[in-house]
């Protein structure tokens, strides 16, 4: 077989992609559409949009599950790799499920839900919502003056999640999701913990200065 890229058989490794995984994806999306729905009806947090960068990192955890689940089944992962295309057709098929593809579909699906079906749902009980004209130009002025750097560090917390799960998934046939929320949750310890020695010692270096 041919090592180099050719279009045709990336394109039939996406359709057999979708083919053995429609079901997933589809459900997954629905999963995706109401958690965004729910969230918007809890105002009560001081940081709401944490909630919905975590829904996005751990969507993208989901979606690598078909991408590399075969992996943890030697007879499937044998078989993928004998499959009839080449390294860098198969690495961005992964690529394509996992960001090209995943990254634009979330983001509309998160204006749709969040802002236009959740309008539509909120006028179903008394309320004193703005026009929907208003309502909508105010979401889109809200994302359009977001600072650019807050998209690169919501992207670089996206593929640092991906890598983890991924690396966790490969790893360990077992308590994979265990493993990866404990993973997680000591990494944020210990940054927090980092965070608060060096602003410690910052503010004791400007006191003493």
């Amino acid at each position: 077989m041919n090592d180099t890229f050719n279009i045709n058989r990336f394109w039939l490794l996406v359709r057999r992609q979708w083919t053995e995984n429609k079901k997933v994806y589809l459900l997954l999306w629905g999963v995706i559409s109401i958690s965004v729905m729910v969230l918007q009806f809890f105002p009560s947090f001081n940081e709401p949009y944490i909630l919905y960068i975590l829904l996005f990192c751990f969507s993208g955890c989901a979606i690598s599950t078909t991408l590399f689940s075969r992996w943890t089944d030697y007879g499937r992962s044998s078989f993928y790799l004998l499959l009839p295309a080449s390294v860098t057709e198969k690495f961005l098929c992964g690529l394509f499920y996992g960001i090209l593809l995943f990254i634009p579909l979330y983001c509309l699906n998160y204006f749709i839900f969040r802002y236009i079906i959740t309008y539509l749902v909120i006028m179903l009980f008394d309320n004193n919502l703005p026009s929907f004209s208003a309502f909508i130009n105010g979401a889109i002025h809200e994302i359009i003056t977001t600072p650019f750097p807050t998209y690169i560090v919501i992207f670089l917390s996206f593929l640092f999640t991906q890598s983890i799960f991924m690396t966790i998934f490969i790893r360990f046939k077992r308590y994979q999701g265990l493993i990866f929320l404990i993973t997680i949750m000591a990494i944020f310890l210990i940054y927090d913990i980092g965070m608060w020695n060096f602003v410690t010692k910052l503010v004791h270096v400007q006191v003493g200065s």
